[in-house]
């Protein structure tokens, strides 16, 4: 649900780029998310596997972590093509942005969940 809102905030930022239509937001919005529904299964299976051998991988998982916030931050890069000081504003800007439409978007959920 919330693939949607991001292109929108994507779109918001980079508005001044006329070559940009709303539909390419969009599918970097779907890579990006791809990737990340990736990067959690790798995280959660690093989790199932320190459960059940005990060993310590929080360390894996923290990179993990890293990987997927520096995935996001080089794509806008690459995808944008602009420089690093307005990609890591704009990327600031969205991950601040992103988070309030999923908790907004968790908290709708959480009140229909209960009217249902």
């Amino acid at each position: 649900m919330s693939l949607p809102f991001f292109a929108l905030i994507l779109k918001l930022l980079y508005v001044r780029r006329k070559n940009f239509y709303y539909s390419d937001h969009a599918v970097f919005t779907l890579y990006h998310y791809i990737f990340s529904f990736i990067l959690l299964m790798a995280i959660m299976g690093v989790g199932q596997l320190s459960d059940w051998t005990g060993i310590s991988l929080g360390w894996v998982i923290l990179l993990l972590f890293l990987v997927w916030i520096g995935y996001l931050l080089i794509a806008m890069k690459n995808f944008y093509r602009q420089g690093w000081r307005k990609t890591i504003v704009k990327f600031l800007i969205l991950d601040f942005l992103g988070f309030f439409v999923v908790l907004f978007l968790f908290m709708v959920f959480l009140v229909l969940s209960f009217l249902v």
